[in-house]
C-alpha cells in the first residue's frame, strides 16, 4: 500500500474479493434491472436528435411501437439526461432562409479587409417590433450544453398576433 499510495483497507478488500469470486470486479447489485438496453438508449437519443421538438411521451410511444419496450416518459427523460441532453427553451428568431445566409456571407467576405477609416462612413440600422399581445410560447427542446445557438435549436417566428409597436434606430461612427 505504501508503494502504490493506496490505503491498506482497499488492498484488503481487493484480495478478499479475489479469493471469494476468483476475479475482481463489481458484484451484482440488488434492485430492479434497467428497462432499457444500450440499443434502446441509442434509439431514444437518435429520435431526439432527429426531432428536437419531440416530447418524451412521443418518444416513449415510438419506443413502444418500434422496439416493443414499455417504459415511462420519466425513464425516457432520465436516459436523455444521462446522455447529456437536457430540456431547454428554444431561441426565438426570424426565419433565415438560404438566401439570407448567402447574402450575409457575401457581405462579410466583401468587407473583411476594410480599415477603420472606411467603416466610419457606414451606418448600421435595425428595427425591433414589440407585440402588445403574444402567444405563450412555452415550448421546450432537447439539447446538449453549449449548443444553445445551434440552428437545430431555433424555433422560427413568422407572424405576430395582435397589435405591435415598431422601433427603429441606427448607429455610426
Amino acid at each position: 500500500s505504501r508503494a502504490l499510495g493506496i490505503p491498506q483497507m482497499i488492498i484488503w478488500r481487493v484480495v478478499q474479493c479475489l479469493t471469494e469470486t476468483g476475479h475482481y470486479g463489481r458484484r451484482p447489485r440488488s434492485g430492479r434491472l434497467r428497462a432499457t438496453s444500450a440499443r434502446d438508449v441509442h434509439f431514444i437519443v437518435l429520435n431526439v436528435l432527429r426531432g428536437r421538438h419531440r416530447t418524451s411521451i412521443k418518444i416513449r410511444n415510438a419506443l413502444q411501437v418500434l422496439r416493443n419496450v414499455n417504459v415511462s416518459e420519466r425513464t425516457v427523460r432520465r436516459r436523455l439526461n444521462e446522455s447529456g441532453l437536457h430540456s431547454r427553451r428554444p431561441v426565438k428568431g426570424p426565419e433565415l432562409l438560404v438566401v439570407h445566409r448567402v447574402a450575409g456571407l457575401q457581405f462579410a467576405r466583401k468587407h473583411i479587409h476594410w480599415t477603420p477609416v472606411q467603416w466610419r462612413y457606414v451606418r448600421f440600422s435595425d428595427e425591433s417590433r414589440y407585440c402588445l399581445r403574444m402567444a405563450d410560447g412555452r415550448a421546450s427542446i432537447w439539447g446538449k450544453s453549449g449548443q444553445r445557438y445551434a440552428s437545430c435549436n431555433f424555433r422560427s417566428t413568422v407572424a405576430f398576433q395582435g397589435g405591435s409597436v415598431v422601433v427603429w434606430d441606427g448607429i455610426s461612427y
